[in-house]
C-alpha cells in the first residue's frame, strides 16, 4: 500500500516540492492545503464589506432626528447626537492664547432648560471667521454630542462650524 509522506508547511501537498506560501504550485499548478481556507475568508471579508456599504447607505437615507427640547434630556443622555434649538442667554466664554481663538462656549435656553456649548480651538476660530461667534439673544439651532462634565451635568459639544445655524441676523449699533 502506497503511504503519502508528511510534507513541510511551504511544500506543494501534491509534488512535495517546496513552494513558499503561494497558493499555486508553480510546478504542478495544484492548490496548496489553505487556500480554500484563504478563498472563504476573502468572500466573507468581501460580503462583509458589501453588507456595511449597504447598511451605511440605508442609515444615511434616513431624516436626520428633530430638535431636542433641553429640558428632555436627562442623567442617560449621554454621548447621544442632539439637535437644539433655542437663544444664547448670556456673553459666550471666549479663550485666546497668542493671538489664537482656542475655546469657545456659550449657553443656550430654550422654553425648557438650558445647556452649555463647547467648540475647541478650530470650530471656534472658523465660525468666528465665518459668521463671528454667538452673541447674546440670538437664536440659533445647534447639534453636536452631549458629554458628560464631572460634576454630573451633560453639555454639547460642537465639531465643525456648519453643526450651528444662526435663525436670527445680528443687527449693528
Amino acid at each position: 500500500m502506497y503511504r503519502k509522506m508528511q510534507t513541510a508547511p511551504d511544500d506543494c501537498p501534491a509534488c512535495e516540492r517546496y513552494i513558499g506560501e503561494v497558493t499555486l504550485c508553480p510546478y504542478c499548478d495544484a492548490d496548496t492545503m489553505y487556500a480554500p481556507r484563504q478563498r472563504r475568508f476573502r468572500l466573507l471579508a468581501f460580503a462583509l464589506i458589501l453588507l456595511g456599504l449597504a447598511v451605511m447607505c440605508l442609515v444615511n437615507r434616513l431624516p436626520p432626528p428633530g430638535v431636542t427640547p433641553v429640558g428632555s434630556i436627562g442623567e442617560g443622555s449621554g454621548y447621544r447626537y442632539v439637535h437644539l434649538s433655542g437663544r444664547v442667554a448670556e456673553r459666550p466664554y471666549v479663550v485666546e492664547r497668542e493671538g489664537e481663538l482656542r475655546y469657545a462656549s456659550f449657553v443656550l435656553e430654550d422654553e425648557t432648560g438650558r445647556i452649555r456649548v463647547q467648540m475647541d480651538g478650530a470650530v471656534a476660530a472658523a465660525l468666528n471667521a465665518e459668521t463671528n461667534l454667538p452673541w447674546e439673544g440670538a437664536a440659533l439651532t445647534v447639534s453636536g454630542v452631549l458629554k458628560p462634565t464631572p460634576e454630573g451635568r451633560l453639555k454639547l459639544r460642537v465639531q465643525s462650524a456648519e453643526q450651528i445655524t444662526y435663525l436670527t441676523r445680528k443687527v449693528a449699533k
